[in-house]
């Protein structure tokens, strides 16, 4: 599919500015920022994947397959944003909030090491899922490849640490391109040598004007009957790969064939967004310091969802890290969520592909610089706020979200939690992430740099 990459990337950046409108129209935080998310995407790759395996067993052509799983994998994210909004609506999301917050610091610390896995993985171009993989980081070519990106990132963070000014991101991103192209000046090197080389991401090429962007979703070619609706009540599920199934039906002749389809329980993909999109909306909750309705924002999440689906989009979310960096950074206004929304459809509309210009690194800073906050925020930065028993609980949620997963991660969390709560641990406040957690550690935040803890009173 990579002859069709940069088309189905326009789809991406049309579906991450219908949500950022959505979020920046229907959202109570006005500084919130939103856009395609991974929570749901998992599901959805998957679900493409294994489209694209039957339909090619069937001997479909590229169109066929195009427009079935665009417009498949559309009808999914619309569905899951109406279930969404019945969560919200029988208010299901509060629930959420009886997390302990030492789960969810665990958690928070967890999704920095995501980012700084996919920088590093971006950078060298690999695939890496986990710390297993991490020896591909090795070769000596992914080692040049990360350098500046590594060096970049831990200068962007201390920077943006350190001086504390809503310019200093916007500065580090526009020398770190002049520095790239300075660079390539040096060394006589041009664009072309740069992308064959490994700076620049291969897979991109010219971009078709924006208004082809929804030429594949041609409803005439798509094959309903390979759609996980059609199989969701039929057979059981056989074969190499997870989530196809071989049914038994009856062809137009009348005649049983045997047929392969795919099974996705869409539960599954609700309840993990539901409960991705509680906990973003939980880590904002204690950067803010004030009590958010969590049902009403999942709401909103839902009616994102259901207009990104509705025009061919993919799940969306929160996206906590950078909407608790505009936070951090006193934006106030919706006006930033509408003018990244601009940005996002200029550069949709713009004739040129401009990412076929932005070298690998220049992400993998920005996701570099993301993990460091994070990681270092709650995995280390924490410590002097927590009993020991709850900073052990913190580091105990990252490492079981390593080996388990996301749900099973936070269920194990849980389970700890409650069980040294049982044993007699001090854990502090052992209720959910509420108001007392939330001003302790912005409190602490916020006098960091001063090298002051300042407590809730009565919390020891």
């Amino acid at each position: 599919m990579s002859p069709y990459l940069s088309g189905l990337i326009q789809l991406t950046i049309v579906s991450g500015a219908i949500h950022q409108i959505s979020f920046s129209t229907f959202s109570t935080l006005p500084f919130a920022v939103g856009s395609v998310q991974d929570a749901g995407l998992i599901f959805l790759s998957s679900m493409s994947s294994n489209l694209v395996k039957i339909l090619r067993k069937d001997g479909a052509d590229d169109a066929t397959i195009l427009a079935t799983v665009t417009i498949g994998l559309g009808i999914y994210t619309a569905l899951l944003g109406l279930a969404l909004i019945l969560v919200g609506r029988f208010r299901l999301a509060s629930y959420c909030k009886l997390l302990p917050s030492s789960v969810v610091g665990g958690y928070l610390g967890y999704i920095g090491f995501f980012c700084g896995q996919a920088g590093l993985a971006l950078m060298a171009e690999v695939d890496v899922s986990g710390l297993t993989e991490w020896g591909k980081f090795l070769d000596v070519d992914a080692l040049v490849l990360m350098t500046p990106g590594v060096i970049g990132g831990f200068v962007v963070y201390y920077s943006v640490r350190t001086f504390r000014h809503m310019a200093v991101l916007p500065t580090c991103i526009v020398m770190l391109m002049i520095m790239f192209y300075a660079a390539l000046w040096a060394t006589g090197t041009n664009v072309r040598d740069a992308t064959e080389y490994g700076w620049i991401n291969r897979n991109f090429n010219d971009s078709p004007a924006w208004y082809h962007t929804w030429e594949y979703l041609r409803v005439e070619k798509v094959v309903w009957t390979a759609l996980p609706s059609q199989a969701l009540t039929l057979g059981e599920c056989r074969g190499q790969f997870p989530g196809v199934c071989n049914v038994r039906c009856c062809s137009d002749s009348g005649t049983n064939v045997s047929q392969t389809k795919l099974y996705t329980p869409p539960v599954a993909m609700i309840c993990v967004v539901s409960l991705s999109s509680s906990l973003d909306i939980a880590a904002i909750e204690i950067e803010l310091r004030r009590p958010l309705d969590y049902n009403h924002e999942l709401k909103t999440v839902g009616i994102s969802n259901i207009i990104s689906g509705l025009t061919g989009g993919y799940t969306g979310s929160y996206i906590f890290s950078q909407s608790i960096f505009s936070l951090k950074m006193g934006i106030r206004s919706r006006l930033m969520g509408y003018v990244l929304a601009f940005t996002m459809l200029a550069f949709w509309m713009i004739p040129i592909d401009v990412l076929c210009y932005v070298p690998n690194f220049f992400f993998g800073s920005m996701l570099l610089m993301i993990c460091l906050d994070l990681m270092f925020e709650w995995l280390i930065d924490v410590r002097g706020e927590l009993t020991s028993a709850e900073y052990a609980t913190v580091l105990a949620t990252f490492a079981l979200l390593q080996i388990l997963g996301l749900e099973f991660g936070i269920i194990a969390g849980c389970v700890l939690h409650f069980a040294m709560l049982r044993m007699g641990y001090d854990i502090g406040n052992d209720e959910s992430v509420n108001m007392d957690d939330a001003v302790a550690i912005a409190n602490y935040k916020a006098c960091n740099s001063k090298r002051e803890i300042v407590r809730p009173e009565g919390r020891r």
